[in-house]
């Protein structure tokens, strides 16, 4: 008894828009309009940086806490752990 293969056809092509998924039509936007994409980025991260500024204030017991911290990282030659005590 001789067992037949079923081979699939190959997917009809559907064309270049349909074919590709949308991180690549992302991505191929994202490199036709660089100059674009990148005034974007810059502005959104411009507006994320200045958003609220004046409106945002540090408490003086977070500034001693990060003053301590920073002198004791100084005093024990240690620049990656944050020491606190």
């Amino acid at each position: 008894m001789r067992e037949t293969l079923k081979v699939a056809h190959p997917p009809i092509c559907l064309g270049w828009r349909e074919s590709h998924a949308w991180h690549y039509r992302v991505g191929r936007l994202a490199v036709t309009h660089y100059r674009a994409c990148f005034l974007v980025v810059v502005a959104l991260m411009t507006f994320n940086v200045f958003w609220r500024l004046s409106t945002t204030a540090i408490s003086n017991s977070d500034e001693a806490r990060y003053g301590v911290a920073a002198s004791e990282m100084l005093n024990a030659h240690e620049m990656v752990v944050g020491l606190y005590g």
